[in-house]
């Protein structure tokens, strides 16, 4: 069976008709898992009436190699989104770039081979220059009334991002999020909050989906902070976004912000992120001619955002602050 990855919310709403149980199984996302590299994560969606009792995946190069196994931990797969993780095989290369192969879903704990999906293009790398990540503030003891402000600090100790938390008293959750680039980093509290042991703090790519890593899992005794990796087997040289400085291409600043392309340019797809990773503005542009000037359309919110272009020369990333 050829299976692209495709987007959860067609899939969601894609009607089921009477079929093979495989072919209403649908993988939504092949990737690394956000906080530890060494697990690839499967996102699928189960529109069938089978329960595929006990499951388990494994993932196969277009070689025949296999690259990573899952040990069964579901009793079955259910009709809403689940996300399973396999963890890679020592010894086991996994592409750096997009690559074809094969998932096999195993049930009965690893008994009976179900089904085999075909897939096309896996990018085990999230796209660039970064991916949403959710800081969560948990309280395992009674809510309390506080203001908790938080920040993260890159692997050189660099200061890089900032947020804050108001705890209402009743509830005993609290999140923020941003965009965060492949790195290793520092997640810290302020120290004037009044979170102690019955405190959790963490960081997650979906909260629906997995908790991620939290200071709860970290064998020492610093409540206040949490080192982490974040897509580590997909950075490069360090987690801070670099400009570009010998790209034929140069960001105008002022009230209109522009890109100029210093020499002809072939064509790349353009995305405007704010930190918190939502899409602002995307679009494909064509060929450019040397003088030529694009527009970035980013608004009046004030903010810093990341510009990329990906195309032929890679992927290059601006920092843009609105005031």
């Amino acid at each position: 069976m050829r299976t692209q990855l495709l987007p959860l919310a067609l899939l969601l709403a894609a009607p089921a008709f009477a079929q093979d149980p495989c072919e209403q199984v649908s993988i939504l996302q092949v990737q690394y898992a956000a906080v530890d590299s060494g697990l690839v994560e499967v996102l699928v969606h189960n529109q069938s009436n089978e329960l595929f009792d006990y499951p388990s995946f494994v993932l196969v190069n277009d070689q025949g190699d296999t690259l990573a196994r899952e040990n069964a931990n579901f009793f079955g797969i259910g009709p809403t989104p689940q996300a399973h993780y396999l963890s890679v095989l020592p010894g086991a290369t996994l592409p750096s770039s997009a690559f074809d192969g094969t998932l096999v879903l195993y049930t009965a704990f690893s008994e009976n081979v179900s089904c085999t999906f075909d897939l096309s293009g896996v990018q085990l790398c999230p796209p660039p220059p970064c991916q949403q990540a959710i800081i969560y503030l948990t309280n395992l003891d009674v809510p309390e009334t506080f203001g908790a402000y938080w920040w993260i600090d890159g692997d050189a100790g660099t200061f890089l991002y900032s947020g804050d938390f108001l705890m209402d008293g009743i509830t005993s959750m609290g999140f923020d999020t941003l965009c965060l680039p492949p790195g290793d980093y520092v997640l810290n509290f302020s120290p004037f909050s009044p979170i102690d042991s019955t405190y959790v703090v963490g960081i997650t790519s979906d909260w629906n989906f997995t908790i991620g890593t939290n200071t709860a899992q970290q064998d020492d005794d610093t409540p206040l902070d949490l080192a982490f990796s974040w897509y580590a087997a997909c950075a490069e040289v360090t987690n801070a976004v670099a400009e570009p400085t010998d790209a034929g291409i140069q960001l105008l600043g002022g009230a209109q912000p522009a890109l100029l392309f210093q020499r002809a340019y072939p064509a790349v797809d353009l995305r405007i992120t704010d930190l918190r990773g939502s899409l602002v503005y995307s679009q494909h542009l064509a060929a450019q001619a040397e003088g030529a000037r694009v527009l970035l359309p980013i608004g009046s919110s004030p903010g810093l955002y990341l510009v990329s272009l990906a195309g032929p020369a890679g992927n290059l990333v601006w920092k843009v602050a609105r005031y």
